[in-house]
């Protein structure tokens, strides 16, 4: 005669609830071999046992309930291979956005480590920086209008990209800076705001950032201390040798959005050039 097994015993072997069992028996999942008929309790043989360990293989590899049902009925390594073909391409999507999460965790951590500094003067460095591509309007303002530009500009992105803003946009947002602007020494004058873009998308206001040379410096503090910086990074092109080679980006890194208080954003000031 075979073995047979409670609901509480099976449910005790594979740690799960007895409501998991019952739920799986009215969907016809995994129904058991026997049901006495006055007392209803439910048995189960060896065979539900090895169903059972399907089940939770496959739900480990992420199978859904319905997946599942549909390879048990049909249950061959043909079928088998073609929904793990799916199921990988999903774990690696998935796989790829925790990536970038943790990325953009880094990022964050490193900006509140900065931010922790106080005003203390961070060092100009060269560096090269990639391609990017911008959301950006052309507007002439000074530094205490940057606000109402703000605005303009996201209104203007939600329009673009469709009424909504994607969850894969960073808030990233840059100011642009004339040259002749920043050889003249007029550092609260700005000629254009952006958002930057993971992605282009078809507008004429999606433009991009070439890759290039930059001076770059951090600014930790109140937006009103930025004109110093600018006047500290363009000497530090002059004594090493460059020319400045174009509009000045100033990216907001850590701003409104993550603190109250302005003492505590980040501001990296970005400007491109070429050696004499």
């Amino acid at each position: 005669m075979k073995s047979l097994y409670t609901i509480s015993e099976v449910a005790g072997y594979f740690n799960v609830s007895n409501q998991t069992l019952h739920y799986y028996d009215r969907i016809g999942l995994l129904k058991p071999s026997i049901v006495d008929p006055q007392t209803k309790y439910r048995f189960y043989d060896q065979q539900q046992f090895n169903k059972m360990f399907m089940i939770r293989e496959l739900k480990r590899i992420g199978f859904s309930l319905d997946e599942i049902a549909v390879f048990a009925e049909n249950k061959n390594l043909e079928s088998l291979g073609e929904v793990l073909k799916i199921n990988r391409g999903d774990v690696e999507d998935k796989i790829q956005e925790l990536i970038s999460i943790r990325e953009r965790i880094d990022f964050y951590l490193e900006m509140i480590r900065l931010a922790g500094r106080g005003h203390r003067k961070m060092e100009c460095e060269f560096r090269y920086i990639p391609a990017r591509y911008v959301f950006y309007i052309n507007a002439n303002f000074e530094l205490n209008e940057l606000s109402q530009y703000v605005e303009v500009l996201y209104k203007a992105y939600v329009k673009a990209a469709g009424l909504s803003i994607p969850r894969e946009l960073d808030n990233k947002m840059v100011l642009a800076m004339d040259q002749d602007k920043i050889q003249q020494g007029k550092f609260k004058y700005y000629s254009g705001i952006g958002l930057l873009v993971p992605k282009p998308f078809k507008s004429p206001n999606v433009l991009e950032l070439p890759e290039s040379l930059y001076a770059a410096v951090i600014h930790i503090g109140d937006y009103v201390g930025l004109p110093a910086e600018y006047k500290r990074v363009c000497s530090f092109i002059g004594k090493n040798g460059y020319q400045i080679n174009g509009h000045a980006v100033e990216a907001s890194l850590i701003n409104i959005v993550h603190t109250s208080n302005p003492e505590d954003f980040v501001t990296e000031i970005q400007i491109p050039v070429r050696e004499l």
